[in-house]
């Protein structure tokens, strides 16, 4: 903090976790107390949002704006929230205009180089967080040209993970702006530790051979056991026979490893790959001995055809090992049910692709939907074969199949549009808003400051006996969760009738799930951080859109791919940061 009141760029380094927004806070804090403006900058539009919502109630809600790709919300304040690229663009044409009108004092005309000049004349702070963003290829020249078209008269503070030449970097800035920059590193180790688990189709298992090791794992990279030597043979086989194939207590992998102990593959993960890969050869033997057996004795007792050769035979074992892999892989809702059973949600899941987002989301929904109609047939075959139907069961469940077709205003309304509205629809159907292209910013705000909606139309039916309860019991969601999310997305729709969430996407936000990524409207994505932030989301299905910074309350993120493909359609290995 003295550094920042003394006027002095500032970097910090330290783990995730460890509290850097503090120091971002108190530079906003400094230009504020000063009737001066400051901005704060983020990499994504998500962690934009949040930071917006988290300083409303820290200055003000008039005192703060978001400016980002997909809204603009109170464009002017004190405080402005925005992804480093609008930064760099303002920042470029500030540098544009600031030099044209030195050359041109006496030109008059008004034009947006202008207006964006002066949006940073009295701009005394720009905090810059997720600053090791700065490493990565094809994206990270934009933080650098933040730093060099930066007025002069902005400090700058760069909140960073970890990072190994960050004094090197101090050393740059401060060449670059003119300005002393001071680095302030944490060597503490992350507060929130990880930890690393596999998941296949048996469940879930510790990744390494100590639980406790990894990238920001409490016993860090080298494990319980930190030596990093192989420990000698001690079998008797011999070392042809070694190469063949693993002992029966320890894989061979592990005994001739490189890497620490600690470090090391599970034990347990290799014998599973040891038992697939014995069931193969037992399935290549039958294969060879069955092809033995075709003999026909008018041939003289040669065989039909010939055996397969040592090239087939390994296209062979690499096409069943390929089979045998996929099988492993968890269905997401086997997986969803072992985190939930080892309270491991609320969860993100990482799909590099839109598409794939959708389709999880709609996937594990459609399984919990499943399950609710083979549960609502079982009831009905009930009723039919008992000697008294039971009153009012059947009506319950017709309501339930026919939602979307109700006129009346009972408490299935949640999914409806308020049609009184002023909207106007084209040929195609399409619906638009007769007086303004654009949503309000008190539309918008409404979304990120949301609170309890539920009210007492929804109570009462507490006994389990409403339909809720069926979400409750076949959703991650439990009662009193399901009916807060019904009640916030009738009040979305009624608000928004245009925007409006289908039946399907309902019933998904009522199950705990759905999925965020850059093809969904703002306004939608806005509501699912709603959601997943107010624990009201079990499971969300993300791109990068949610991959740094977001303080959302997850316990897990699930990494369904370690490569994603780059901008030379290549697949690139992903890369961690502490």
């Amino acid at each position: 903090g003295y550094e920042i009141l003394q006027g002095r760029n500032v970097i910090v380094s330290a783990p995730t976790g460890a509290g850097k927004t503090v120091v971002g806070e108190m530079a906003l804090w400094s230009a504020f107390e000063r009737n001066l403006n400051a901005i704060y900058t983020t990499p994504l539009k998500a962690l934009s949002n949040q930071k917006f919502v988290e300083l409303r109630k820290i200055f003000g809600a008039d005192n703060v704006g978001l400016a980002t790709g997909d809204m603009s919300i109170n464009r002017g304040a004190r405080i402005t929230v925005m992804t480093t690229e609008v930064y760099r663009n303002m920042a470029w044409r500030a540098s544009g205009s600031k030099k044209t009108n030195a050359e041109d004092a006496g030109d008059d005309e008004d034009d947006d180089d202008d207006t964006a000049y002066n949006d940073l004349v009295s701009n005394d702070v720009v905090v810059l967080d997720e600053f090791h963003y700065m490493g990565l290829p094809g994206r990270g020249g934009v933080w650098e040209e933040c730093i060099i078209t930066s007025p002069p008269h902005t400090k700058l503070v760069g909140l960073s993970a970890t990072l190994p030449n960050a004094d090197r970097l101090a050393q740059w800035m401060g060449i670059v702006t003119g300005r002393q920059t001071n680095l302030v590193e944490a060597a503490t180790k992350r507060p929130v530790p990880l930890r690393y688990l596999y998941a296949s189709s048996e469940g879930l298992n510790a990744m390494f051979r100590d639980s406790d090791a990894g990238p920001g794992a409490p016993n860090g990279l080298l494990g319980l056991r930190g030596d990093g030597n192989p420990e000698k043979q001690k079998s008797g086989r011999s070392g042809k026979q070694k190469k063949k194939g693993f002992s029966a207590d320890e894989p061979e992998v592990i005994k001739e490893g490189k890497f620490p102990k600690g470090l090391q593959v599970n034990p347990t993960l290799l014998q599973a790959i040891e038992k697939k890969r014995q069931k193969i050869d037992r399935r290549i033997q039958r294969q060879a001995l069955k092809e033995r057996e075709e003999y026909d004795d008018e041939w003289g007792g040669q065989p039909r055809k010939a055996r397969l050769s040592a090239r087939d035979e390994r296209k062979e074992r690499d096409r069943m090992m390929r089979q045998e892999m996929r099988r492993s892989v968890p269905s997401l809702p086997f997986l969803l049910r072992r985190l939930d059973q080892k309270n491991l949600l609320p969860a993100i899941f990482f799909i590099f692709s839109r598409a794939g987002c959708d389709d999880a989301a709609r996937y594990v929904c459609n399984d919990m939907r499943q399950k609710l109609k083979i549960r609502n047939n079982r009831g009905e075959a009930e009723d039919e074969l008992g000697d008294e139907p039971r009153k009012g069961k059947r009506k319950s469940r017709q309501r339930r199949r026919g939602r979307g077709r109700r006129q009346d205003n009972s408490d299935q309304d949640w999914y409806s549009a308020d049609e009184s509205t002023n909207l106007a629809k084209d040929e195609s159907g399409r619906s638009f808003r007769r007086g303004s292209g654009n949503i309000s910013d008190q539309t918008m705000a409404s979304i990120f400051d949301a609170e309890s909606r539920t009210n007492a139309r929804h109570d009462e039916s507490s006994d389990g006996s409403s339909p809720y309860a069926e979400y409750a019991s076949l959703g991650l969601l439990d009662l009193s969760a399901v009916k807060e999310v019904a009640a916030r997305v009738a009040a979305f729709n009624k608000e928004n009738p245009e925007l409006a969430f289908d039946e399907e996407e309902a019933e998904c936000f009522m199950f705990g799930v759905g999925s965020h990524h850059a093809g969904m409207l703002a306004a939608h994505k806005a509501f699912v951080e709603s959601l997943f932030k107010a624990q009201l989301m079990k499971a969300v299905f993300a791109t990068e859109t949610l991959a740094a910074g977001i303080n959302m309350p997850a316990r897990t993120t699930v990494v369904c791919s370690m490569a994603k493909r780059g901008d030379n359609s290549a697949m690139n290995l992903l890369e961690t940061s502490n």
